[in-house]
């Protein structure tokens, strides 16, 4: 948020949501794909006890963000749309490393 806005950029809010443990299909499948029955019977039974959030609840927060939080920018949301606030994430040195550090992983994947 702090880029567009040097950029001159209004009216693109940038914020990171993260949806918590969410009871969904995917992990079945990476389970299955590298051979391993015993532990998906094992996760199955841990998510069937409702100990996620289910795919609705967990799309709460982006859905959130999506739409209800206008001139919200630069935050870092947690389930039900929490905001999640602490000194390593009002660090500015630390965000502009790990933003470094991002580009750095994506370099060969993305043509500007």
């Amino acid at each position: 948020s702090r880029r567009l806005e040097k950029a001159g950029v209004a009216n693109v809010y940038v914020n990171a949501a993260n949806p918590g443990n969410v009871r969904t299909a995917m992990p079945y499948k990476d389970l299955k794909e590298k051979g391993h029955p015993p532990a998906k019977g094992a996760l199955k039974w841990f998510m069937d006890q409702r100990s996620l959030w289910s795919a609705e609840d967990g799309a709460l927060t982006e859905l959130f963000l999506g739409v209800a939080a206008e001139n919200t920018t630069g935050k870092f949301y947690s389930p039900m749309a929490v905001e999640v606030v602490n000194s390593q994430s009002l660090d500015i040195d630390l965000q502009d490393s790990l933003w470094e550090f991002c580009e750095e992983l994506v370099k060969d994947f993305i043509t500007i």
